[in-house]
């Protein structure tokens, strides 16, 4: 994993996070634009969560803004299959074409336009996060 620098801000965030949830944050981009914060932790997202999303709706409530919470793998397609969790992944496969490592990720057809996200947000996000901790990955497709 790459070195990662953070903001005041993004501290701030990662340690009322790991305050209220007791769970090490690894990574956090603040995306204000989308009054988003996605936090990267070790372990599984269910204990950041909590019993039925307790914790993140007080998180949420708390910061007044959008909260993803993503458990990070040294595999970049377990880190994927992760960070798309609530679209059901089929499969997360790397394709190396034309001397590009691609990441695409298979959902149900029903469910790809809200995978890609509105304006491709969240392949956009996907990627983001990919190139901080994986530098090798040219790109993300969902299909």
């Amino acid at each position: 994993m790459t070195e990662i620098v953070f903001t005041a801000e993004e501290i701030s965030y990662i340690t009322f996070f790991e305050g209220a949830t007791g769970v090490r944050v690894i990574d956090c981009i603040v995306k204000d634009e989308d009054n988003l914060i996605i936090f990267v932790i070790e372990g599984p997202a269910i204990r950041a969560i909590g019993r039925d999303g307790s914790k993140i709706r007080t998180i949420k409530e708390y910061l007044n803004k959008d909260i993803k919470v993503v458990s990070y793998s040294d595999d970049p397609r377990v880190f994927m299959r992760n960070f798309f969790a609530p679209y059901k992944p089929r499969k997360v496969e790397i394709v190396e074409e034309k001397g590009k490592r691609r990441i695409y990720v298979h959902v149900d057809p029903t469910i790809k336009p809200k995978a890609i996200g509105k304006n491709g947000k969240n392949v956009r996000l996907a990627k983001e996060l990919l190139q901080r901790h994986f530098k090798d990955i040219d790109s993300v497709i969902v299909v």
